[in-house]
């Protein structure tokens, strides 16, 4: 996926992003652990992340691109009434990327983790009050226990895919 839809002809950034999508993938599978904790799910942890891999993406393209990486939020040809009001919005559409990716993560993870909390222990107050081992409630919570699995794979690579198009933004300016 990296060389086929982004057009990146290089191989140096490879290991970078594979690192950033097995931090996440591991930290995220790590709460699944019983007794354990998720630090995706903490949104400081996310927003570091994001910050980290935003600005450093950023630079690069500062260092690639020069001015003209601030093509970003003033295109050429845009006359000179509309250029402060273009750039105005342009620069908070782009800084809302943070705050999207921080949430994103942050959201997704701790809504699972919320979700698995309330069904573990009403299937657990169920079992207490009638002292009989419900077969369909407890497949109900080892579904969910799956999907939440699934959902923390899906949001590596979600993440991971998100930064690269912004990577790819950078590179190949509009």
């Amino acid at each position: 996926m990296y060389f086929k839809n982004l057009k990146i002809k290089t191989k140096i950034f490879i290991p970078i992003f594979f690192f950033i999508f097995l931090m996440i993938l591991a930290n995220n599978l790590l709460g699944m652990v019983p007794y354990s904790y998720s630090i995706t799910s903490a949104m400081i942890f996310d927003l570091y992340i994001v910050l980290t891999s935003f600005s450093a993406i950023n630079l690069l393209g500062i260092i690639y691109h020069k001015w003209n990486f601030f093509s970003i939020v003033a295109p050429r040809g845009i006359p000179g009434p509309y250029l402060m009001i273009l750039v105005f919005f342009e620069s908070i559409s782009y800084l809302a990327r943070i705050i999207s990716l921080t949430v994103r993560l942050f959201a997704n993870i701790l809504s699972g983790h919320i979700l698995q909390h309330i069904l573990i222990l009403f299937v657990y107050k169920i079992f207490l009050v009638s002292n009989i081992l419900f077969l369909i409630p407890w497949m109900v919570v080892f579904t969910v226990c799956y999907l939440e699995i699934a959902i923390a794979f899906l949001q590596a690579y979600v993440f991971i895919t998100l930064i690269l198009i912004y990577f790819n933004n950078i590179i190949y300016l509009h």
